[in-house]
């Protein structure tokens, strides 16, 4: 069914941020759905998705490309200030009270065990212990029985932390191995790579200065305009590495993705 989407996210008490993120995240995969392939072969094959590194694209383009953006902090920080508030009205402290607070608070970068979690600079250090983790499984060079000890080792050795005997804040953290979804966990990296690669291109054709302005007065249209058009409307029409070329004019390049970080969070740009 296309006509409708639902999605899940997660609520905390104590962090609005991973409700919020959640549910920005899941409704980029939502919307990626609802508007995937010409309207007129609605039910097709071609209806489908392209693969699920073009689906995490979509996902992580709305939740860390436009939400934890500066301008996206603009955006949230009177509706947050507005409506985070006592019985009695008055405004409760917190970090939505001024926008740099705000942005500081979305863009913090600080290493932890849990990969949903953790920030955009240190996530792609989780997908790469998963990675090997994986590899090794289906290469046979580990047995399922050395999992938590080699995920400990690694994590003390990439995010110099280690989860003792938490096998619940370690190797049973996810769903997606007791599903079987083994070689999931690349695409949410290659997925963030092709979303700083497409929105370069988005704003190179729209201009920088308009896409900012879409994400400060939450007037998105612009930018889903510009995902229609070159993500969602053709489905699954081309090959992954042919869509990349028609969306950005060239193939999977990580140097966007490199530079969307040292933007954010070297120089402070964005």
């Amino acid at each position: 069914m296309k006509e409708e989407s639902r999605i899940t996210t997660h609520c905390s008490e104590s962090n609005y941020c991973k409700c919020l993120f959640a549910a920005i995240h899941e409704s980029g995969h939502a919307a990626y759905e609802r508007h995937c392939g010409p309207r007129e072969l609605l039910g097709q094959p071609v209806c489908n998705a392209r693969s699920l590194m073009v689906h995490e694209s979509q996902s992580r383009l709305f939740e860390v490309m436009v939400s934890r953006s500066g301008d996206f902090a603009h955006y949230l920080q009177p509706l947050l200030s507005e409506h985070f508030v006592a019985e009695d009205g008055t405004p409760l402290d917190g970090v939505w009270e001024t926008v740099d607070g705000l942005k500081n608070h979305h863009q913090y970068v600080d290493v932890g065990l849990i990969r949903l979690e953790a920030d955009e600079v240190s996530y792609p250090l989780h997908i790469i212990l998963r990675y090997e983790i994986e590899r090794a499984l289906i290469e046979g060079t580990m047995e399922a029985e050395d999992v938590p000890k080699v995920w400990n080792a690694k994590m003390k050795e990439y995010l110099g932390l280690d989860p003792g005997d938490r096998d619940d804040l370690g190797c049973l953290q996810d769903m997606h191995w007791s599903q079987g979804f083994f070689g999931y966990f690349p695409t949410y990296t290659l997925g963030s790579m092709f979303a700083a690669q497409l929105m370069t291109t988005i704003k190179k054709e729209l201009g920088e200065e308009e896409v900012r302005r879409c994400i400060r007065s939450g007037e998105l249209s612009p930018i889903f305009a510009k995902q229609k058009e070159k993500i969602w409307n053709v489905g699954c029409t081309y090959e992954t590495e042919d869509l990349m070329i028609r969306a950005t004019g060239e193939k999977l390049n990580p140097a966007y993705f490199r530079e969307h970080l040292e933007r954010r969070y070297l120089r402070g740009e964005d």
